[in-house]
């Protein structure tokens, strides 16, 4: 069963794909070196997460964080001035209606 995780923000074929993880989505529940699939317009595209990072909008965030008392502080920010990017490393490929898979050409 396929579920969206996220969206594609930015990167490169050379340097992986930024995905912002979507709010309802647990980093908990993803682990480095695991496999998603990325759908194009016309592509399907697979890859490993090689890297999970927790990001924020406002750089202040990361010098005083709300305290983990505050949770509805901690609910408020989470998914709007705080949220998680996976780091993506594509490796194989396919047309949307095709079967066949091949390396991803850099």
């Amino acid at each position: 069963m396929e579920r969206r995780i996220g969206v594609v923000t930015g990167g490169s074929l050379t340097d992986g794909l930024d995905v912002r993880l979507h709010d309802g989505v647990s980093v908990e529940e993803l682990r480095a070196g695991q496999m998603v699939a990325i759908d194009g317009e016309k592509w399907k595209f697979y890859g490993m997460i090689t890297d999970l990072q927790l990001r924020s909008t406002e750089p202040e965030m990361h010098q005083d964080p709300p305290d983990p008392e505050e949770r509805l502080s901690r609910e408020v920010l989470k998914g709007t001035v705080t949220f998680c990017a996976l780091k993506v490393r594509l490796m194989l490929s396919s047309l949307l209606n095709g079967d066949e898979c091949s390396p991803v050409q850099t």
